[in-house]
């Protein structure tokens, strides 16, 4: 885990959820998508990664552990994400962050980023080397001290994936398609698992 994160950069130019949505949707408009890169795959990808977004917001719901964490959670702390309108994993994962970061009712100020326009701050946060995102970095606003970092993935739906991709000759195209099945099967627990670990680990260096 790196020691520090580029606090004033990530509060300066970090978006909110409701305008990191409003971006997405505007870019989608013009038949874009974020990031460098612009294709017709991508825009696809856009296009179906904003429909299982709004899906989420509207279906996911919090576990009683979740929220009983969060409701001893003292002091508040930043979060950065870095993510794309086009990542599958961010458009799974975003709305259960945003619905975590609701319930905390302002202990949590999340700033979501764009990977492709901040790579130098993508690449302390890199996953065996790659750019993965969705990337959460949960830091101390002031300092840049990172106390917790997490991503790209649950690690239940994690290992279920590099299993099953060891494990069979599918395209990336159908290997992709069943892990979106996996995720709604899945239906956000092994999100809530996470993060009710780091949540439990925040709230042990608090005390």
């Amino acid at each position: 885990m790196t020691d520090f994160v580029n606090s004033a950069e990530v509060v300066k130019v970090g978006l909110k959820y409701s305008d990191y949505l409003q971006l997405i949707d505007r870019l989608l408009a013009e038949g874009k998508t974020t990031g460098t890169e612009q294709s017709p795959e991508l825009f696809d990808y856009a296009r179906l990664n904003r429909q299982r977004m709004k899906r989420l917001g509207k279906s996911f719901v919090l576990n009683a552990e979740l929220i009983a964490l969060l409701e001893q959670l003292e002091s508040s702390i930043s979060v950065l994400v870095l993510t794309e309108g086009w990542c599958g994993d961010a458009a799974q994962n975003l709305p259960l962050l945003n619905a975590v970061s609701e319930r905390a009712g302002g202990k949590l100020q999340v700033y979501h980023v764009l990977r492709d326009e901040h790579p130098a701050l993508m690449d302390e946060f890199l996953t065996n080397g790659a750019r993965s995102i969705p990337k959460v970095v949960f830091f101390e606003t002031e300092s840049g001290k990172v106390r917790e970092v997490w991503g790209p993935r649950p690690e239940a739906i994690q290992r279920w994936f590099l299993e099953k991709k060891k494990e069979s000759n599918l395209p990336k195209e159908d290997l992709g398609t069943l892990l979106h099945i996996h995720y709604q099967e899945d239906a956000g627990n092994s999100f809530q698992d996470d993060f009710s670990l780091i949540l439990k680990r925040l709230i042990r260096q608090e005390g």
